[in-house]
This record gives structure tokens, sequence and C-alpha cells, in this order.
């Protein structure tokens, strides 16, 4: 059976909801793809028992199975005996370098993107970020936005039906699909909570954002000049650090810092990779580096906090080439700089625990090749 929801932000953007709110689900949409049977529903009335009572023979399909986990959680249900999700699928599927990073184009993983790697019928991606915008809304919807919204659903179900039924072929091993699937469960779950961060706390420090930047490069710059600040931000300027590198020459008893260049360009390479390694051979840039690389993690200020004080946001399911999950970096608090995990506050009369696994990826090798000196020594925590 292939599925799709549609959800708001509780109340929707327009009446007072915020990014992070708990998800509303408004219509949902399944096929049963043996029989071809169309399943639908829509807020205001009873959750088909078909969808509901799902049985240990029955398969839940669906491309991002964190979303619909969320709306069986929004409506009470229990997980699936079987799901796999059709997102994580395909991403397996071409996680094998024939695409480099770089030559995929935007969206090569969205449903869009799935149907042109298998030579189907596109989706209209203008139309659909349109609907998407009325969903986010919130209601009031006239019948015709309605009418719009569902139709919308019904095509992305149909898609994601599609793109099952050429992915199921390729799965070499169905049970680790099951596993992968089961795996999102627990992975909505902590959607569905968030993580506690107070919304007044949060504003307080966005409505400061830009002083923090500017109060960083004012301490650290003037051993440099190498940003402007314009309107209230600061700005790196290429130039302007290129007439720091030319001054360095004449100050030290050594050549002109050798700034390399991007390919075929005489524009510098000013990747925060190239920063690091230059920082390597020319220590009196370490300051330098440091504020652009906090500066990069300042970039965004949109955590997705709640009205009710939670971070919620999608969790990007084995969205790395290593299997981990890929959350946004400006949504989610894990993403930006280190220093502002402060801001993940415990609600009172509750307490937090912040825990990590520690060599699990030697101790994960050394049980996969029966390495048993290895796992003697991830025995015994030093590894």
């Amino acid at each position: 059976m292939s599925t799709t929801a549609s959800f708001i932000p509780v109340k929707g953007l327009a009446n007072g909801g915020r990014e992070g709110d708990l998800s509303t689900p408004l219509c949902n949409s399944a096929v049963e793809l043996r029989t071809n049977t169309l399943y639908q529903w829509r807020q205001g009335r009873p959750y088909p028992p078909e969808l509901a009572q799902l049985g240990p023979d029955d398969l839940y399909v669906s491309y991002l199975l964190t979303a619909e986990y969320s709306q069986r959680r929004a409506h009470g249900l229990g997980r699936p005996p079987n799901a796999i999700d059709a997102y994580v699928e395909f991403r397996r599927l071409v996680n094998d370098a024939r695409v480099k990073s770089g030559d995929r184009p935007k969206g090569f993983y969205s449903l869009a993107g799935a149907l042109q790697h298998f030579n189907e019928d596109e989706i209209d991606t203008a139309h659909k970020e349109d609907t998407r915008d009325l969903i986010m809304r919130g209601p009031p919807y006239s019948s015709d936005e309605r009418t719009i919204i569902e139709r919308y659903n019904l095509d992305d179900m149909h898609a994601a039906a599609r793109v099952t039924k050429r992915l199921i072929p390729t799965i070499p091993s169905f049970r680790h699909a099951l596993y992968r699937g089961e795996f999102e469960w627990g992975l909505s779950g902590q959607e569905y909570r968030g993580t506690p961060v107070p919304l007044a706390e949060h504003q307080r420090i966005a409505d400061h954002w830009n002083d923090i930047k500017v109060d960083l490069v004012t301490d650290i710059d003037h051993q440099y000049d190498c940003f402007d600040i314009v309107d209230g931000e600061p700005h790196f300027r290429e130039k302007k650090f290129r007439k720091y590198c030319d001054r360095e020459e004449k100050h030290r008893d050594r050549e002109k810092i050798q700034w390399p260049t991007l390919k075929n360009s005489t524009e510098l390479d000013l990747k925060a990779r190239t920063f690091r390694d230059m920082v390597g051979a020319y220590e009196e840039l370490s300051d330098l580096h440091g504020l652009r690389t906090i500066l990069a993690q300042l970039r965004n200020n949109t955590l997705a906090v709640s009205n009710d004080g939670r971070n919620r946001c999608i969790q990007g399911p084995y969205g790395t080439k290593t299997g981990r999950n890929a959350w946004s970096n400006s949504k989610c608090i894990w993403g930006p700089a280190r220093g502002l995990r402060f801001l993940i506050m415990p609600a009172y009369g509750s307490a937090l625990a912040y825990r990590d696994y520690k060599q699990q990826e030697v101790r994960i090798a050394a049980i996969k090749f029966g390495d048993t000196e290895l796992r003697a020594v991830c025995e015994a925590g030093d590894v």
C-alpha cells in the first residue's frame, strides 16, 4: 500500500502558527497496489479502518516515511508491522558515486528527482511549491482550495506508487529495508517530540543576531582588516584579504603568502577546507579562520522553534553518504554553532540527557569481519 499525507503546523502560518509546531494532518491518500483500490481521508471525517488496522501481511510504503508516521502518531495509531521508505531506498540505490554530488541537480533525491531518474512522467514542481505554500498558510480554505490540496496529495501518492514499483526489484535485502523502515518510526518520534528550546530565549538571541556577528568581527578583524560592515552585517572581502597577504609579505622574513586560486580562475579559493589547510602553513591566519568558521555557523537564524517551545524539523533519515541523518543546519538546533546549544533547556521538573555512541564504526567493523582482537580492544574501551 502506497500512502501520502498533507499537514499544516497546527493552526497554519497565517494564524499564528510557527515552523516547528506539531503537524496537524489535513488529508491522506493511499492505494492498495495489488488491487488498485483507492483510500482517501480528509480532516473532519472518520479515518479509514483499512489504513488504521494494518496486519502482518500488509506492507506500508511512502516517500519519506517519517512524515507518514507523524500523521499516524497524530491519529493515535501505532507503527505498521511492515514498512519501507521509497525515499531511503532510492538514496540507497543511487549512493554508489555514479552521479557525483557536484553533478546532482537540485532536488535530485526528491520525489520529482526519483521520477526523472526512472524516466517516469514528472510532476509539476512549480505547482507543487504553490500548493505547499497554500497548505502551510492554514485554514480557512475555500472549496476550490481544498480540491487543489486533495488533488496535490493524490498526485503525490500516485507518483510515489510509480517510484515504488520501480524500486522494489532493486532492493537486495527486503529484511534490511524493513529494518530501515522500523528505525524511522523511532526517528519520527524524535521529530514529533522535538528538542526543548524556549521560544522567548530563542527570540531574544534572534533579535540581536547581527549584533553578535558584528561584535565578533570588531574583536578579531582589527588585526586583519578583511571585513566590511554593511547595513549592520559583516561581509568578508576578497580584495581586502589580498591586501592583507601583501602587507604580511613586508612584515615577514619569508615569501609572500601564496594563496591558491580556483581552477581556471584568478579568484582566490576561499573554501573552508582551503583556509584550514593554509592555517597549517601560516599560523597567524588561525584567528581569521576561526572567525570565518563561526560566522558561517551563524549564517542562518531560522531555527524551527514552535509555540510550545520545541525545535522540530525533518531529520533527513539516511541523508549522508555514510547513512547518518541529515537535518537542516538552519532549522535544527544541532546544526548552527555549538555555542547556541545552551538554548536546549528541559522544562521545569524534567531532565535532559545528552548521549552519544563512541567507537561504534570500529566496533561494527570488528563484528562484521570477525576480528576478535579488534573487538577485544573495543571491549577494553581503548581504540
